[in-house]
């Protein structure tokens, strides 16, 4: 056998290796291995932490984001960005938490989830015909959406309480409602993405829009359509969090949109689009809901919780890029 041919065999063996070293550690690989290491570190310092008690109050704490982020990540699959989270959820939590004492809780989350949908729709037209970048665009509508809030409510908060609890209540008294409504949006969103055309096309829209175009999908309608359902899935978040805290204020989503991106991106959703899956969004922003249930376990005090998340998500994010260039 020549110099060659050796070199070429070992250098194929070296890059099977490598895939396969690449398939098994992952992203979600990573993510799983970081928790596994947070939670044998924590429950050594409190036996609590892997009590089951403790583990729903974790899916539970982080279902509000997590159904955000679902949102998110669809518009993040498709190529777009659309930072009017937080604005849309701050709007459609004060609506929910007005009308609800007066008019009923099904007033209420109607209206909470039509303001979704109509923000949604808005932004989606203005992205898909506006010849500039989301991210601007959704930045300046984030502003317009807050304004709009303002001019409502005219800085008051709302209160609801005693109304529409059921998101603090457990099915027999275990398990939280609101780990329910997470669950059902993640199945939903699950057989959307892998059994659709509907999940298809967004994802090949997001890989290569031209290309998209060029098969006969709708790239524009499909945009909006996602931006639309990312809005309703917005406002069922804020119904969510309204129902468990029974009160609603200006800015009160202010913080979702960039930590629902985090996590999504944490997760595994590429902000060029055309990647993700609901496991690994899942994983994400578990991830988040682990890291400040074990600060608080072990009394750190809450203003260390950014720096450690973001550390986490820097060394996530750094080890899964090394075995994706690699492979």
């Amino acid at each position: 056998m020549s110099n060659k041919e050796q070199y070429a065999s070992v250098a194929n063996t070296s890059m099977t290796r490598t895939s396969k070293l690449s398939r098994f550690f992952n992203q979600k690989t990573v993510l799983v291995l970081i928790m596994i290491v947070v939670a044998i570190f924590v429950t050594i310092i409190n036996q609590n932490f892997l009590s089951l008690k403790n583990l729903f109050n974790i899916v539970s704490a982080v279902s509000v984001i997590g159904i955000a982020t679902i949102g998110a990540s669809m518009v993040l699959i498709t190529g777009e960005f659309d930072l009017t989270l937080g604005a849309v959820f701050s709007v459609t939590a004060w609506l929910m938490a007005l009308l609800t004492p007066t008019y009923g809780a099904t007033v209420g989350i109607s209206a909470a989830l039509v303001a979704g949908l109509v923000f949604g729709i808005v932004t989606g037209l203005v992205v898909t015909n506006v010849k500039a970048n989301s991210f601007i665009i959704t930045l300046a509508l984030g502003s317009v959406y807050t304004g709009i809030g303002l001019l409502l409510n005219r800085g008051a908060y709302s209160s609801m309480s005693g109304f529409f609890t059921i998101f603090k209540e457990k099915i027999f008294g275990i398990i939280p409602y609101s780990i329910i409504a997470l669950l059902v949006v993640l199945i939903a969103a699950a057989l959307v993405f892998k059994y659709t055309k509907f999940g298809r096309a967004i994802f090949l829209t997001g890989s290569n829009q031209h290309a998209a175009y060029l098969s006969g999908i709708k790239v524009k309608f499909y945009k909006v359509t996602v931006f639309a359902i990312a809005g309703v899935l917005y406002g069922l978040s804020s119904i969510v969090l309204v129902s468990q805290i029974s009160v609603a204020m200006n800015y009160i989503g202010a913080s979702y949109t960039l930590a629902a991106i985090a996590a999504a991106v944490l997760g595994g959703v590429v902000l060029g689009g055309g990647k993700g899956d609901v496991l690994g969004i899942f994983l994400g922003v578990l991830l988040f809901g682990l890291v400040s249930n074990a600060m608080i376990l072990m009394n750190i005090k809450p203003y260390w919780r950014g720096i450690v998340i973001g550390v986490i998500i820097l060394i996530a994010l750094s080890v899964s890029g090394y075995l994706e260039s690699k492979e």
